[in-house]
């Protein structure tokens, strides 16, 4: 789909980044969404090769359908056990909050000896991002914002 397009087109982009920060962050994200959305199809019955996104080592291994027994997947991802989890959440709220606590300590991680470099000043603005999201995000508004992402979709699904 389209959406898939940009979507891969964006990761493409922010892994040729110059600032090896940068290219690190956008590969973890694509690997971390590979690897829920493989799982997620996997235990839902679904075809993985339709949305796994990218062309890297993991998204190749992920087509393949192979992933808890993957000795090569668990070398290239190393949360590969932690994401896989986050699949057995059934509650979306909580499981975008481990989504999200998984990405903070990748930043630290990532940054861990960048005391005065850029590195240091991106991942401080991606966690601001992380709290601002959860700022106003309760079960209500949360709910609320599900609910008309289901009413778009449904719009947009044609029989």
């Amino acid at each position: 789909s389209d959406q898939d397009y940009r979507t891969q087109l964006l990761y493409e982009y922010g892994m040729r980044s110059r600032n090896k920060f940068v290219r690190s962050w956008f590969e973890f994200n694509l690997n971390l969404n590979n690897v829920l959305a493989a799982t997620i199809c996997l235990k839902h019955g679904y075809d993985l090769k339709k949305t796994i996104v990218g062309d890297n080592d993991v998204a190749e291994m992920l087509r393949k359908g192979n992933i808890t027994n993957n000795a090569n997947l668990a070398v290239a991802v190393p949360d590969l056990k932690e994401i896989v989890a986050l699949a057995d959440i059934d509650n979306l709220m909580e499981r975008e909050h481990a989504i999200d606590n998984l990405r903070w300590h990748w930043l630290e991680e990532a940054t861990l000896f960048s005391y005065f470099e850029i590195d240091s000043v991106l991942a401080y603005f991606l966690q601001a991002r992380i709290l601002y999201r959860w700022e106003d995000l309760n079960q209500e508004k949360g709910e609320q914002v599900f609910r008309a992402i289901v009413d778009d979709m449904k719009r947009d699904v044609k029989f």
